[in-house]
């Protein structure tokens, strides 16, 4: 079976809600499901915001800005590193981490993180653009909220600093959680292809199942989707999150549908030979004919299967004299 070559991220994010035990459940759950990476967020209350008001989404009764539902879910980070990353390669699946600050990604470079997400609140952050690109790792530059200038600044900022251009890969996403179908902009994916020429992914925060499946149609091919343990947990991004059967179901269909697209020719498939073999005609003959007997519309016919002659060449044979006898249903052959 051709595999295929589409790769997911299932972002936990913060759903680890401080728990490090809940943050392994999440790796053990993102490998289980299929995917290609796991992600979280390397978020710090003191080096990622002042007291900024919460958006729409992330509002609640009991957490007042940004800086208090943040050190009320904030991991460990540094006890974490070691233990998150050994899971994940006990599990197979790639480690992956968004980065808020220059100061929290240079604390975190000792653990030599293979791949690190730029989130779209960040596209802007210069001092944190220019360390990520001293490493030349393979970097995933999320573009919500930014515009097309926005976006070829942060990729200048990574290449002068050392990032290779081939290692970079922008998500179109949209900020807004979740996002509305109405509002989710595919045509930005083509769009991006062709003023970057890079390699375009899709965030997607809509609730649902197959936007993702229609940007596979736009040669879409990364793609990272939310993801929880339990909807039904305190915090800000359980609720716009995919379950884990929800998960499953998003990783395995994006996976499949790749498959539909196949190659740009047509031909008869492996798969399809014995129904050509059977459906298709050929021409037989309709009753007994006797060597040197004249093919007539009287004894000749087109009929299944297609093990003579071609059903195109017919008026070619007629009034010819056949070289041999055949009997009824005989395929007729030269």
């Amino acid at each position: 079976m051709q595999k295929s070559n589409v790769k997911i991220i299932a972002e936990a994010g913060v759903n680890h809600n401080g728990s490090l035990n809940m943050a392994l459940k999440l790796i053990d759950a993102a490998a289980s499901s299929g995917a290609d990476f796991v992600k979280f967020q390397h978020t710090n209350p003191d080096n990622v915001t002042a007291k900024a008001p919460l958006v729409d989404y992330q509002k609640s009764k009991k957490v007042e800005n940004q800086k208090k539902m943040i050190q009320k879910f904030h991991l460990n980070w540094k006890k974490s590193y070691p233990i998150l990353i050994k899971r994940a390669n006990q599990k197979k699946i790639k480690f992956m981490q968004s980065f808020f600050s220059a100061s929290d990604y240079i604390s975190a470079r000792k653990y030599k993180l293979k791949y690190v997400k730029l989130p779209s609140s960040d596209l802007i952050n210069t001092p944190l653009l220019e360390e990520v690109g001293k490493d030349n790792k393979k970097v995933f530059l999320s573009t919500g909220m930014a515009n097309l200038n926005e976006i070829k600044d942060a990729i200048k900022v990574l290449i002068k600093n050392g990032t290779q251009k081939k290692n970079i890969v922008v998500f179109h996403c949209v900020s807004s959680y979740p996002t509305p179908i109405s509002r989710i902009n595919l045509n930005s994916i083509p769009f991006l292809r062709k003023k970057l020429n890079l390699p375009i992914g899709f965030s997607d925060h809509t609730k649902d199942l197959f936007a993702a499946a229609i940007a596979l149609t736009l040669e879409c091919k990364i793609f990272e989707k939310h993801f929880t343990l339990d909807k039904k947990l305190k915090g800000p991004d359980h609720k716009l999150s995919l379950n884990v059967q929800e998960l499953k179901d998003f990783i395995f269909n994006l996976k499949n549908y790749s498959r539909v697209f196949g190659k740009y020719e047509k031909k008869c498939l492996d798969i399809e030979k014995q129904a050509k073999q059977a459906t298709r005609q050929s021409i037989h003959a309709k009753k007994n004919i006797k060597k040197g007997e004249l093919f007539t519309s009287d004894n000749i016919v087109i009929r299944r299967p297609s093990d003579g002659i071609l059903p195109s060449l017919y008026k070619k044979i007629l009034n010819r004299k056949s070289k041999k006898s055949y009997k009824v249903d005989q395929p007729i052959k030269f």
